[in-house]
């Protein structure tokens, strides 16, 4: 429900997403891919995850018959490129600052619009960047409330610096 719960909130921030190349950062088993080519026609859909997180992914997804072409890739094997919409449920504000940096530089500093799940759960040793800090950085973001909440300090951050 949660995924389904995303794709309306993407909609109604964003449109459409028909046509669109989409990147999501940290995919899990790939749920959220599957349900945005459920109700959507992206033309593609790169999922970034880590090595087991991506055979995770690809296992499941090869069970549907999808709208787009899939790419599956880490951090490391990520170009940096504009695209569409990117996407990180939590994953990416799970990542020591360093990573953040990372893909800031290669992904979401390049491609508008976009649509993060914030938390605040890190160990201090990560230095993550906040959510604050990141609307400061991202060009045209700005924050929402979570809803529903699923946790204190959750919100969702959203940008379209075209």
């Amino acid at each position: 429900m949660r995924y389904v719960k995303i794709l309306s909130d993407i909609k109604q921030h964003f449109g459409t997403v028909d046509n669109f190349d989409i990147c999501e950062i940290g995919v899990g088993y790939g749920g959220q891919c599957r349900i945005i080519n459920a109700y959507s026609k992206p033309a593609t859909y790169c999922l970034v995850d880590i090595h087991p997180a991506l055979g995770l992914a690809r296992r499941f997804l090869d069970n549907y018959v999808l709208n787009s072409v899939l790419s599956y890739k880490t951090m490391n094997e990520l170009a940096g490129r504009c695209y569409d919409l990117v996407i990180s449920n939590y994953a990416f504000s799970e990542l020591p600052r360093d990573v953040q940096n990372k893909y800031l530089d290669k992904v979401i500093l390049n491609s508008a619009p976009g649509y993060i799940t914030y938390n605040d759960i890190n160990p201090k040793e990560f230095n993550s960047h906040t959510a604050a800090e990141l609307i400061q950085l991202i060009p045209g973001a700005r924050i929402f409330k979570e809803r529903p909440l699923t946790h204190p300090g959750n919100c969702i951050i959203v940008w379209a610096n075209a």
